[in-house]
């Protein structure tokens, strides 16, 4: 299940399988694992707290936004509340190493 603002985005997703959102929330609400991926820190603050507070209990989100680390951990600590996982993945390689399936993952949480 995919939600993005570009309709374009979500629409190429849904004909290779996804299923459409009509907001960031609902699929947050209903998965066991939640991915973000967003343009930066201003739109994570955004964003992100709305999805986490849609998490159900003992749900794990993996955030891969390049983002700072004050926010990563402001974040953390609301997910930890009710139980959520949260691990910073931010990845590393632009546009090129997306296109050719060579980006690099930096993870970094609790360790269990």
């Amino acid at each position: 299940m995919v939600f993005d603002l570009d309709l374009r985005r979500v629409e190429d997703l849904a004909r290779t399988g996804a299923r459409p959102a009509s907001s960031g929330e609902r699929p947050a609400a209903q998965v066991d694992v939640l991915f973000t991926s967003l343009s930066g820190p201003r739109q994570s603050a955004a964003t992100i707290p709305g999805l986490i507070d849609a998490l159900p209990s003992r749900a794990i989100w993996i955030d891969m936004t390049t983002t700072d680390r004050d926010l990563v951990v402001e974040l953390a600590t609301r997910a930890g509340g009710p139980g959520i996982a949260a691990l910073d993945a931010p990845v590393t390689g632009a546009v090129d190493a997306a296109r050719t399936g060579n980006l690099t993952m930096f993870v970094g949480g609790p360790d269990e």
